[in-house]
């Protein structure tokens, strides 16, 4: 559930007049985030949690964090507005991300016409050399490519 999707549905309900909080259902730490975040992307890596104390003691300048900011969504479920899980919402986001990259990767490959495939995969690896999802994708797509042509 977007923040546009449940505005939308306060508006339709006409709720009684007031402040209602918006986030998605469950709650979770910026590790745990983080973490959930690394492995519905498929990419192995290490997370190190810190406290609020050792982060403003790397960063001094920074504001001071909260000891809790969950926001209560319990004014939405009093008018029937139940928002979707976070990682649910994460995993959904991701892969609408996914599905814009895989188009904008093909209209590049499609767009150089005075090159073959294989140089335009080769220009393409070239310049998303630092970024492993963009080279996956690329990937799959060369892959596809290859096996449409034989």
């Amino acid at each position: 559930t977007t923040l546009c999707e449940i505005i939308e549905q306060v508006m339709e309900k006409e709720p009684e007049y007031g402040i209602y909080h918006s986030t998605n259902e469950g709650f979770t730490t910026w590790y745990e985030f983080t973490t959930q975040f690394y492995e519905i992307k498929g990419v192995a890596t290490k997370v190190k949690p810190i406290t609020s104390a050792e982060y403003k003691k790397m960063y001094p300048q920074s504001s001071d964090r909260p000891f809790n900011s969950k926001l209560s969504i319990e004014k939405l479920h009093s008018v029937g507005i139940y928002p979707a899980n976070y990682v649910d919402a994460v995993k959904n986001h991701l892969e609408k991300a996914s599905e814009i990259e895989q188009e904008t990767i093909k209209q590049e490959l499609h767009e150089q016409k005075v090159m073959s495939y294989k140089e335009r995969i080769e220009a393409l690896t070239e310049k998303f050399k630092n970024d492993p999802t963009k080279l996956a994708i690329l990937s799959n797509i060369a892959q596809e490519l290859m096996t449409a042509e034989e």
